[in-house]
């Protein structure tokens, strides 16, 4: 066990505050026995002013796990080691000048403390003003006003997809369009708060979309902000935030101005550079984008969105991988073309992995005998609906192992005839 000797002292105000510098003297106590050791750590330093809030409850707790499973001379249960890492986090967070010291001197225990147990499964449904999770095979509840007429979509905290959280897209009376990441621990946390929209009443408003991507490589996804203000004098690309994960609080936080300038573009700008290099790699004279999945991202059930004037909730885009749906057409060609499945890839610049040809398009009415268009990711396959010659509906599964697309097994199935 390591001790270390803080100084605080109480300052000359009218509010409870302290001053706090750094340890001079590390203690280590070895549990097995072994001679106990002294280290000077140097002069000491100010690391600043503290006033101390109330004690969470789960500091206490730990503190008596702490001397029971010390005393006792072996190592936590399960249950005790989640008790004693709940502590901790809250004494950290209690204490943010010891922390800032803390995490530079003991690296290793931060990464432990900071360690959360990655889920393997996730999926969710709603119960009135509750949302039902059930991770692994456990269910969790949360309980929020407003979920009743929620989007749910499950998204991945890590760059390859796995870690599942849900997403949840609300209309909150007071905040308006919301975005809630939650962790479906118990009790389930929320990991971020997000507003799609804001405004200053005549004057200009706020629109925001979110991506979960792993921006600074090291695995975990950062939340993307993307922010374009509107006012009488046209609209502004304000740029991405980047909101970093902090194991320590279990919170998306803000990133330094570096890490926001290594976010992708999402603007008309990025949709310029995106057909610039499908149309190159089709070798295609005209090509228009049409809809775009991402490669993680799972909607559960749910009610259909409400309307909304000015912003809506909706779910952020998962992970760098993406799948476009693509027309490529002749030069002055005006109606029809040939559709294309183009598996992107993005990071500063959009790069294209792989593509499928999926046949010729027309323009018979949107939809016929209760078949629509369709773009969707399934388990195993992306599956295409279009109009196609003849006038009717066709439907592409093209195969996807998580990884790459693969060719399909045989041509387009007609679903609809629209005669």
């Amino acid at each position: 066990m390591r001790f270390f000797d803080f100084r605080v002292e109480p300052l000359p105000t009218g509010i409870v505050a302290y001053s706090v510098d750094s340890p001079s003297t590390e203690i280590t106590v070895s549990l097995d026995g072994s001679p106990v050791k002294r280290r000077a750590l140097g002069k000491r330093t100010r690391l600043g002013r503290w006033t101390p809030p109330p004690s969470p409850p789960s500091m206490d707790v730990a503190k008596q796990v702490l001397l029971r499973v010390v005393c006792e001379g072996r190592a936590p249960t399960d249950a005790e080691a989640v008790q004693l890492r709940e502590g901790y986090l809250a004494f950290l967070n209690h204490e943010p000048l010891l922390r800032d010291w803390l995490a530079k001197e003991a690296g290793p225990f931060f990464a432990w403390l900071a360690a959360r147990p990655a889920a393997k499964k996730l999926t969710a449904r709603l119960e009135g003003d509750v949302v039902v999770m059930t991770r692994d095979g456990a269910e969790v509840r949360f309980e929020r006003g407003g979920v009743k007429s929620s989007q749910l979509v499950v998204v991945p905290l890590r760059a390859d997809g796995t870690d599942p959280a849900l997403w949840i897209s609300l209309q909150d009376p007071q905040l308006g369009p919301t975005g809630l990441l939650v962790d479906a621990t118990t009790p389930p946390r929320v990991l971020a708060t997000v507003s799609f929209f804001s405004s200053q009443r005549g004057i200009s408003s706020t629109s925001r979309s979110y991506w979960l991507l792993d921006v600074d490589g090291d695995g975990l996804n950062e939340l993307v902000e993307h922010a374009t203000s509107h006012s009488d004098v046209g609209m502004q690309n304000e740029g991405a935030r980047v909101l970093r994960f902090d194991g320590l609080s279990a919170r998306f936080t803000p990133g330094d101005r570096a890490l926001d300038k290594r976010a992708p573009p999402v603007s008309v700008d990025a949709d310029q550079r995106v057909e610039k290099r499908v149309r190159a790699a089709l070798k295609a004279p005209v090509t228009e984008l049409r809809g775009r999945l991402d490669a993680h991202s799972v909607a559960q059930p749910s009610p259909p969105p409400p309307e909304t004037i000015g912003g809506a909730a909706t779910p952020p885009f998962a992970g760098a991988d993406a799948f476009q749906l693509v027309l490529v057409k002749q030069k002055n060609q005006m109606v029809g073309g040939q559709y294309h499945l183009v598996h992107l890839r993005f990071g500063k610049e959009p790069v294209v992995l792989s593509s499928v040809d999926l046949g010729v398009v027309t323009y018979p009415p949107t939809g016929c005998k209760g078949r629509r268009e369709e773009f969707r990711r399934e388990a195993d396959a992306i599956v295409v609906v279009w109009p196609s010659a003849g006038f009717e509906l066709v439907e592409q599964r093209v195969p996807w192992d998580g990884k790459t697309l693969g060719k399909p097994a045989k041509p387009p199935v007609k679903v609809a005839s629209c005669d």
